[in-house]
């Protein structure tokens, strides 16, 4: 997964960098599609380009109405 992602340098993507990119994408309000192809592209990024092997999971949770939970 994207925590695991390593850039040249071997640092990883981990948790407060994944955190911090899902809050964001959140509060600007875009759609999970496009959060995952944004995530996508800040794993390439991180990893200069040069994917690796990767998993990523995509999670909608609707709430059936226009509520939204907050992140």
């Amino acid at each position: 997964m994207g925590l695991e992602a390593r850039s040249a340098e071997g640092e990883f993507f981990g948790t407060s960098r994944l955190a911090d990119f899902i809050a964001r994408h959140a509060a600007a309000g875009r759609p999970a599609p496009e959060t995952m192809r944004q995530l996508m592209h800040a794993l390439l990024a991180h990893q200069e380009e040069q994917l690796q092997d990767a998993t990523v999971v995509l999670v909608e949770w609707r709430t059936g109405g226009s509520e939204r939970v907050a992140p």
